[in-house]
């Protein structure tokens, strides 16, 4: 008899955990079906975004090409912008189907329960993720498009200044190399340096051109002053109107009216009340003054200009006609803030007037410009770049251009052809 209980013990314990494994699954099965069927809900409304996005994408693609880099990057920016809801529906959806997935991996029975739901998810979710993905690259690609077309941009900008420099020097029979000294042999160049010996030689590029290339730099005391500024709040915002004595904004603050009872306290007219003396030899007077004459805050002939009596160590404010004590401090915030000459050292300068040439047809490097006097010294590839030296420069024997240089692949020197005849 002990042997037949046992079996039916393990019997009964199989039987109560298939029972309790079922419940389970009914109850997980309720508690899914209802979250379920609210991503698809999210995916139903995040098609139509996709497809806003899907349509902004396309009007990108089509006028991409005429687009100016700040409209390119702006119209990208703003593709991108459309993806970003959409995309966090797509997250959530991903997350919950992995979730779902590894717990039907333990009880593939809610798998088979949920079998239809999990596949209409999977299925929409697989498909916008994929119309998504795309407009996602064409957001990306525009944004790439911007950025070689503003280095595309800059390079033609530094190239026309860099001509320009060089063209300069040579009419005077100098090199590009001995530029920067010939613009300031103290060897300090600045903007105003560049723009007067261009104009020395008749030669004049725009300000807004040299400054994109030679940019200012910001000085510490402007970019502090600006961010006390920020901090600051704006002084004398509560004062009345008509206030001949108000200080700057970003300035030292004005302190605040006397309370009645400092006003019993302060002294009468005539008093020697800004003489620096110490406050212990003005207290017995203070005891001793008439309520009448606590009018310090009113103007007299003697003090045209007083407001109220100062406290100890206060700073003198600021007179209508400039009187000693004045800060000035619109003109000192006005000073920090004028940027001080940009200072341009030879190696930025000697980056900046650099000229490369890409070899784009097999030619023949060699000696001299004159091409009939010349001899060669080796044939250059095409896909070689040789770093411009001297020139353009034009070979009268035979009407061509050539250019002094050095190729970068071996470190030679020498003359080539830059356009045929």
């Amino acid at each position: 008899g002990a042997r037949r209980r046992v079996p039916l013990e393990r019997e009964r314990r199989e039987a109560e955990e298939a029972a309790r494994r079922k419940e389970y699954i009914k109850q997980k099965h309720a508690e899914l079906i209802g979250p379920l069927a609210d991503m698809l809900a999210e995916l139903d409304n995040a098609a139509p975004k996709i497809g806003d996005s899907e349509a902004a994408a396309n009007a990108l693609n089509q006028e991409a090409a005429m687009l100016s880099v700040v409209d390119l990057k702006t119209k990208s920016d703003a593709v991108m912008d459309l993806c970003k809801v959409p995309r966090t529906t797509l997250n959530t959806v991903a997350d919950m189907v992995n979730s779902l997935n590894q717990d039907m991996v333990e009880f593939p029975e809610l798998a088979e329960l949920l079998r239809h739901e999990m596949t209409a998810l999977s299925s929409k979710k697989d498909m916008l993720d994929v119309r998504l993905s795309a407009v996602e690259n064409v957001a990306s690609n525009g944004r790439q498009l911007a950025m070689h077309k503003a280095f595309a941009e800059h390079e033609a900008l530094r190239m026309e200044v860099a001509a320009k420099l060089r063209v300069c020097i040579e009419a005077q029979g100098g090199k590009p190399e001995d530029l920067f000294e010939a613009i300031s042999p103290s060897g300090l160049v600045t903007l105003d340096d560049i723009h007067a010996y261009l104009r020395k030689y008749q030669c004049v590029i725009e300000a807004e051109k040299l400054e994109a290339i030679f940019p200012p730099e910001p000085t510490p005391a402007a970019t502090k002053l600006e961010a006390e500024e920020a901090q600051q709040p704006a002084q004398g915002a509560d004062k009345p109107a008509g206030g001949a004595e108000a200080k700057a904004e970003g300035t030292e603050p004005k302190p605040a009216e006397p309370s009645a009872a400092e006003a019993n306290e302060a002294k009468p007219e005539g008093a020697k009340g800004e003489d620096g003396k110490d406050s212990k030899e003005e207290e017995p007077k203070q005891d001793g003054a008439k309520p009448d004459e606590a009018k310090a805050d009113a103007p007299t002939d003697e003090q045209p200009n007083a407001e109220r009596p100062k406290a100890d160590g206060e700073a003198p404010e600021a007179s209508k006609d400039g009187a000693a004590g004045d800060a000035k401090p619109e003109e000192a915030k006005v000073e920090a803030a004028k940027p001080k000459p940009r200072l341009i050292s030879k190696e930025e300068f000697m980056r900046a007037i650099r000229i490369f040439y890409k070899v784009v047809k097999e030619i023949v490097l060699s000696d001299n410009l004159l091409i009939e006097q010349s001899r060669q010294i080796r044939r250059m590839d095409i896909g070689e770049v040789i770093e411009v030296h001297q020139g353009p420069m034009l070979d009268p024997s035979v009407g061509v251009y050539r250019v002094h240089g050095k190729a970068l692949r071996d470190g030679i020197v020498g003359w080539v052809t830059v356009a045929g005849n």
